[in-house]
């Protein structure tokens, strides 16, 4: 299974990237499940999305404690401690950060664990799409380049996504032009073993996320049977595959559920 975190601000996009990379998945005949959490409802607060992709059915639930990829929308909010960026990232996690240094300079002022690769989705949305934080298509196509995604189920993913969003045909083609660019561009380093599931791949550069895992398993809603792509080629099936972090409570220092 692959687990992936985005990590974003309000507006940024991060769950519909999480949505379009759960498609582009589930149009490449895998089983995908993803959802977000929220902090405080108003643009600019600390989101987080999450996206699982396997084989076979997947019964975890929750938030990723230890994610396989990790996308950051906004490198402000790694040192923002009540984001939780780091947390369970190890040194084999696949680290996407949106900016315009290069990698090496990114982990020297972040100290950022996990193997990390950067591009400019700001500038690059700003240039071809007219605004700074349109960039869910751009940040849903990067997570499918370090997933091993065909780039064809990226940009059909992104159609429907954006469509369900009401955009028109026009601006949809602009980001899945965007998209592209950026799927091709992207250099994707070298992934390696596993991220460890021992202590040391909990340790971290800000709080440690227990504590939240905990809380999502005790809270966690019954088992969604997941969905995967029908033999027979029928029909879309979005909405058995889609679940949401449910609780009764709050599920971390930052979010509730919507």
């Amino acid at each position: 299974m692959e687990a992936v975190r985005f990590h974003g601000r309000g507006g940024q996009g991060a769950k519909t990237a999480s949505r379009i990379l759960g498609t582009a998945a589930f149009l490449s005949g895998l089983i995908a499940q993803d959802s977000p959490i929220y902090g405080a409802e108003r643009r600019g607060a600390p989101v987080a999305a999450f996206t699982r992709i396997a084989r076979e059915p997947i019964r975890e639930r929750g938030v990723i404690a230890h994610p396989d990829v990790l996308c950051v929308a906004d490198a402000s909010l790694i040192e923002d401690p009540t984001a939780h960026v780091a947390d369970g990232v190890a040194a084999e996690t696949l680290v996407f950060v949106n900016s315009p240094f290069p990698p090496e300079e990114v982990v020297a002022r972040t100290a950022i664990p996990g193997k990390v690769t950067t591009l400019d989705l700001t500038d690059l949305a700003l240039q071809r799409l007219g605004q700074r934080e349109a960039i869910s298509a751009l940040l849903g196509a990067v997570a499918a380049r370090l997933v091993l995604l065909p780039q064809e189920s990226v940009q059909e993913a992104i159609a429907r996504e954006l469509g369900d969003l009401g955009l028109n045909a026009t601006a949809i083609e602009r980001n899945q032009s965007a998209a592209r660019y950026c799927y091709d561009r992207l250099e994707v380093p070298a992934k390696g073993m596993r991220p460890q599931q021992g202590p040391a791949a909990r340790r971290s550069i800000c709080r440690p996320m227990s504590r939240l895992r905990e809380a999502a398993q005790e809270s966690a809603p019954q088992p969604i049977p997941c969905c995967a792509k029908p033999a027979d080629g029928g029909r879309f099936a979005r909405s058995c595959r889609r679940t949401s972090v449910t609780a009764a409570g709050s599920v971390s220092p930052f979010a509730r559920t919507a």
